[in-house]
């Protein structure tokens, strides 16, 4: 059974997308390679996890069609 992207983000789906966003923004500032929040995992590991949050929220926008403006 494939995990949804809701799962991997850890929200409901009949959340609001700001609070997708922000849980997005949490684990992403977490699991980036770069940080030290998890000194547990490797930097390999971390990178695999953060591509799995972005491509959960990036699928997730694509699905409601959200699109945001820089």
């Amino acid at each position: 059974m494939e995990i949804s992207d809701y799962d991997i983000l850890g929200v409901n789906p009949n959340d609001s997308f700001n609070t997708i966003k922000r849980v997005y923004y949490d684990l992403s500032r977490i699991y980036h390679p770069d940080s030290n929040y998890i000194n547990i995992l490797s930097k390999e590991e971390k990178n695999i996890a953060f591509q799995k949050i972005q491509t959960a929220y990036n699928n997730i926008k694509s699905k409601l069609n959200i699109y945001e403006v820089d």
